[in-house]
């Protein structure tokens, strides 16, 4: 039976066991599909819980480029930290490809950080303590969330609004603030057949 040698342990495989073999020392869990090969939904949570967990990036100051894991680069312009559930995240620049919002919460509309305007924040909801914008939901009114821009500074801004409108109502990224700075906070529900809006105006 064909066999192979790895030069580094000295252990044998057999070659019907070589692909187990490689993803156990990779540490990778395969998940069987569903009944028409398709990924059950263990997979697909599983994959998104390693991808958040992966992306994740405590960042002590704000930078204008983020590597994520596999090494890709990124436009960031800032960092969003909300200090009640946790999180500190890069803000990448505003996209069309949605699929950045895997990498981080990204920019969706109106102002940059810390500018005069209404800075909208779209972030996953993967019901997942701590990860990403799963928690955010559980905000309430006088919370806190803190922008950090590329010029070091922070400010805090508080939570005065919270609620759920329909996915196409964009009425919460308006950028008429009477000259004030603002920040909207937007994930999903736990269903994913709503959008969860956080509005949060300038600490005095």
């Amino acid at each position: 039976m064909k066999c192979y040698r790895n030069i580094t342990t000295d252990e044998v495989v057999y070659k019907e066991e070589v692909e187990e073999y490689v993803l156990n020392r990779l540490g990778i869990t395969i998940i069987p599909k569903g009944e028409n090969g398709e990924m059950t939904l263990e997979q697909i949570e599983n994959t998104e819980e390693t991808n958040s967990t992966n992306n994740s990036l405590q960042m002590a100051t704000a930078t204008s480029e983020y590597v994520a894991s596999d090494g890709k680069k990124y436009e960031a312009i800032g960092i969003v930290k909300i200090p009640k559930i946790n999180i500190n995240y890069p803000i990448l620049a505003q996209t069309k490809n949605v699929e950045v919002m895997k990498v981080a919460p990204y920019k969706f509309w109106g102002a940059n950080p810390n500018e005069v305007g209404n800075l909208c924040i779209i972030g996953h909801n993967y019901r997942r303590k701590g990860v990403f914008f799963s928690e955010v939901p559980k905000l309430t009114v006088g919370d806190i969330v803190e922008i950090q821009d590329l010029s070091q500074r922070t400010v805090q801004y508080e939570v005065y609004d919270l609620h759920t409108v329909d996915p196409n109502d964009r009425s919460d990224t308006t950028q008429y603030t009477n000259g004030k700075r603002e920040v909207t906070l937007i994930t999903c529900t736990d269903d994913v057949k709503q959008r969860v809006i956080v509005k949060c105006t300038e600490k005095k």
